[in-house]
């Protein structure tokens, strides 16, 4: 398959409802390019064509989320967000406790789609977001934090407050944008507060 592929086949491909074809087409797929333009056009595609596929590639879909090249971990994460399935949104909160966090990981880049879709309603995408917040893997923690200013800050503030306690400066210090404006100054806070307690702990082992 060529790197980028015109929306007209595309189209065919998907209306073939075929999910035998995405072991070949994620396989060879390249989603790099000097192009930022052409490269967000040719990523649209292939989330459009896996989207386009419906119901029967669902499965198949949720499996490929561990697929060993990150690029197409993030693209399928985002199809199935996109997805109207209500087995791809179950299939996402699965992913969020698989064993493997490079998985994990994907489903917290794709969780703000599915949400801001509707696609997983507010109730059970706190649930999930609470998970990935407290997630082993430092990145899975970084992405779900992203997700906090889609939810009110009476919710999101203790879960700001845990990160305070269990995350690094760096980690606090992006997250006065991932956050709603009346926790920003909260969090700045806290990331200053860690971030000297961070280098007076440093100077203590000097």
């Amino acid at each position: 398959l060529a790197p980028e592929v015109n929306p007209s086949t595309l189209a065919c491909l998907a209306g073939m409802h075929d999910p035998g074809i995405l072991d070949r087409y994620l396989g060879g797929i390249v989603l790099q390019d000097e192009d930022a333009m052409r490269l967000q056009r040719h990523r649209r595609g292939a989330v459009s064509l896996l989207v386009g596929l419906g119901e029967p590639a669902i499965d198949t879909l949720c499996l490929d989320l561990a697929h060993p090249r990150p690029e197409v971990r993030s693209l399928v994460a985002r199809a199935l967000a996109e997805s109207n399935s209500p087995r791809a949104r179950t299939c996402l909160g699965a992913a969020a406790l698989h064993p493997q966090a490079e998985v994990r990981l994907a489903v917290a880049e794709a969780l703000p789609t599915s949400l801001a879709r509707g696609q997983i309603e507010a109730v059970p995408g706190w649930e999930m977001t609470s998970r990935l917040l407290g997630d082993p893997g430092p990145a899975v923690r970084s992405r779900a934090a992203d997700v906090l200013y889609l939810f009110n800050s009476h919710v999101s503030l203790p879960a700001v407050g845990n990160l305070a306690r269990g995350g690094g400066p760096d980690m606090l210090a992006g997250m006065v944008m991932a956050t709603p404006n009346a926790t920003v100054p909260v969090i700045a806070g806290q990331a200053a507060r860690a971030a000297g307690a961070l280098t007076n702990a440093q100077e203590a082992e000097l």
